[in-house]
């Protein structure tokens, strides 16, 4: 896939390009601007979508289908939340052994848990960023964005915590929390796997949430879809 990964690149460049004016000023030509990105990188997007597990699938079906018809928010977050399936996958490196069975039994065992869970809910609110939907569920509240582990002492319960990443000496601090999100890790990372433990929301792999989200600010996190708001 390393020429239709070569050729995805720029389109995808100028979409989130696109993207960006039209958040700055959603006026009717950004708006446009952006529909107009959206068409061929949508078409180059599909090339990836049989090297993705299938109840991922659809998220990439959907947006085929309706990008042209969906609200302009639904859109930048549908196409966001496929980009981060596509990179999430495509850069793994796997070892023989993975290649035979991608997935380990622990994830297996999550996937399936996601395939009988309920419909997700639909996103509300200004979109803030959007990652991995590592642990299912919706929850809002007020976010703490935590930098370093001494800022930890801060977090107040029922906060959202808001980071780069967690370690294991986190653990006794997260069950103070809501939710979790980060700018770093996958599935499988350890605030992953914390969050499924505890039976709390989680969206990893953000890239910027502890940029664009604020200490105090009101935010929904949506773990079913991968997808932070501002309600």
């Amino acid at each position: 896939m390393a020429e239709e990964a070569a050729k995805l690149k720029p389109l995808l460049d100028v979409t989130y390009y696109a993207i960006g004016r039209f958040q700055a000023d959603r006026s009717p030509a950004n708006e446009n601007r952006l529909r107009d990105a959206m068409g061929p990188v949508v078409e180059q997007l599909m090339l990836f979508r049989p090297y993705m597990p299938t109840y991922k699938q659809h998220y990439f079906n959907v947006l085929e289908a309706e990008w042209h018809a969906l609200p302009a928010r639904d859109l930048i977050m549908l196409f966001d939340h496929c980009v981060d399936i596509m990179h999430l996958r495509m850069t793994r490196h796997l070892t023989k052994e993975e290649a035979q069975q991608p997935w380990s039994r622990e994830m297996l065992g999550y996937l399936d848990k996601r395939r009988d869970a309920p419909e997700p809910g639909p996103a509300t609110g200004d979109f803030l960023c959007a990652g991995i939907a590592a642990s299912p569920g919706q929850v809002a509240g007020l976010a703490r964005v935590v930098l370093e582990e001494a800022d930890l002492a801060d977090l107040k319960p029922g906060e959202i915590l808001v980071c780069p990443m967690s370690t294991p000496e986190w653990v006794p601090y997260l069950d103070r929390v809501r939710a979790v999100v980060t700018d770093q890790g996958g599935a499988l990372c350890h605030a992953a796997i914390i969050a499924r433990e505890l039976g709390l929301a989680c969206v990893t792999g953000c890239r910027e949430a502890t940029r664009v989200i604020s200490t105090g600010q009101y935010i929904e996190v949506n773990g079913d879809l991968g997808i932070i708001t501002c309600p």
